[in-house]
């Protein structure tokens, strides 16, 4: 049996759309409440847009997910580094990185985004070693 590249495509989709069902519903507040094809609906969204911004990766996706859920759709728009640095070429793993410390602080303080930009930037300049990219 052979499988096309999108069949392969297609059965690794669902199982990232599995994991994160699996984890919204155990640990995100309010996913419990929504119906199976509804939160798939969401993730299916969330995957675009993170594929938009060259953030391909399960943990990329997932962190993109996370931080809609908390911040809201438009939530990049929030910090124009935040921006820069998912535009850039640099490896996906440092920008997942430093997106999740900008996420952390700005959970923290939702007020304060400079706060959450310096989180950002000492995530990213910490991770040198992770490599510069294309």
């Amino acid at each position: 049996m052979r499988f096309s590249q999108a069949q392969l495509d297609d059965i690794a989709r669902r199982g990232l759309f599995d994991k994160l069902e699996r984890g919204f519903r155990a640990s995100v507040p309010d996913a419990a409440l929504l119906e199976s094809p509804l939160l798939r609906d969401y993730f299916a969204a969330c995957e675009r847009d993170a594929q938009a911004l060259g953030l391909r990766s399960e943990q990329g996706i997932a962190s993109y997910a996370l931080a809609a859920w908390f911040l809201g759709p438009g939530f990049v728009d929030r910090s124009r580094y935040l921006r820069q640095l998912l535009a850039s070429p640099y490896p996906e793993v440092r920008k997942v990185h430093a997106l999740n410390e900008w996420v952390h602080a700005l959970l923290g303080k939702p007020q304060d985004e400079e706060t959450a930009d310096q989180a950002l930037r000492q995530a990213f300049f910490s991770t040198t070693a992770w490599g510069v990219g294309d």
